[in-house]
């Protein structure tokens, strides 16, 4: 009996939203770890960092982007006792079909002999340098993909993680609020100026959830 071999589904996007929307779904929480070193305050509460491996960031790119991206403008210096690192980041967008560019920064602190506490060419450890650049190479990358969407980490750690949202959801949102509060005033008790006011702050969207709130107690069917 010949094995079957389960291709991996082709994901299709008709635009660029679409994409967009993807790449801002939730992160699997199995692929997400925690610092137990490491606490920050979020919704008033102390939790482990969380975080992303930059192997499952570096997996992900080659999954999303079919291996097409890059780093460029790779950059390191010493800032105090840190060794800092900024680069690019490149993909080829699949639906653009273009390269759009990220920029990262990461800083990773350099290690120094035991009771040291000044740093000098004689102070650090004798492989700090080998140890830290990658590592600060890895954060500033890891920096870059976040900005891409939550699905390489962005929102993890914040207190404030909106969901993403489409122009044109909000869009229709817009147009069907507009056409409620357009049946709302046809049925309602304003006459005359009032009325035409109303029509006209509706037809500019201005403060659509107010007016129909408004209108909606200014029925002719009220009881």
């Amino acid at each position: 009996m010949e094995k079957q071999i389960k291709l991996t589904e082709t994901i299709q996007y008709n635009n660029i939203e679409e994409f967009q929307m993807w790449l801002n779904k939730p992160i699997n929480i199995e692929k997400i770890k925690k610092n137990p070193n490491i606490l920050i305050k979020k919704d008033e509460v102390y939790q482990q960092l969380q975080y992303l491996t930059i192997a499952e960031i570096e997996q992900q790119l080659d999954n999303v982007f079919a291996g097409l991206w890059s780093i460029e403008n790779l950059e390191y210096s010493v800032i105090a006792n840190a060794i800092t690192v900024k680069l690019d980041l490149k993909v080829f967008h699949p639906v653009a079909k273009i390269m759009i560019t990220r920029s990262g920064v990461g800083a990773n602190p350099i290690q120094l002999k035991k009771g040291e506490k000044v740093m000098s060419f004689e102070s650090i450890q004798f492989d700090a340098i080998k140890k830290g650049l990658p590592a600060a190479k890895a954060t500033a990358l890891k920096n870059a993909a976040q900005s891409l969407g939550s699905f390489f980490g962005r929102n993890l750690n914040r207190d404030d993680s909106p969901e993403y949202e489409s122009f044109s959801s909000e869009v229709q949102k817009r147009t069907e609020k507009q056409e409620l509060a357009l049946q709302l005033l046809e049925n309602s008790t304003l006459v005359g100026t009032q009325k035409e006011l109303a029509k006209e702050k509706i037809e500019k969207s201005f403060e659509l959830e107010k007016i129909i709130a408004y209108l909606e107690k200014k029925q002719t069917n009220e009881i």
